[in-house]
């Protein structure tokens, strides 16, 4: 009985405030990401001879990605290792 009424003031005292921001920070072992306009994903799209689908996805809580993604956004991320900059494609899901 006493777990429970502890457990009880514990929950009671941690609510989430509805102020609260999540801040995604860059870590600099994570690679960049950058939303693509439409002019740059139809290059794309025509460059490798593919439809927006048939890209790799990506999900839209993925923390790597930009604020202000949506879905349907194409986002390059950019690796680098030590044979150069290597740029991938990825299309943002639910």
């Amino acid at each position: 009985m006493l777990q429970i009424y502890l457990l009880h003031l514990i929950t009671d005292k941690i609510k989430p405030k509805k102020s609260l921001k999540i801040i995604k920070m860059p870590h600099i072992l994570q690679p960049k990401h950058t939303l693509l306009k439409a002019q740059e994903v139809e290059k794309i799209l025509l460059k490798f001879n593919i439809s927006l689908i048939q890209l790799p996805k990506i999900h839209l809580e993925d923390a790597g990605l930009p604020q202000g993604a949506s879905v349907g956004d194409v986002v390059k991320i950019e690796r680098k290792d030590e044979t150069g900059t290597h740029e991938y494609y990825r299309v943002v899901v639910i």
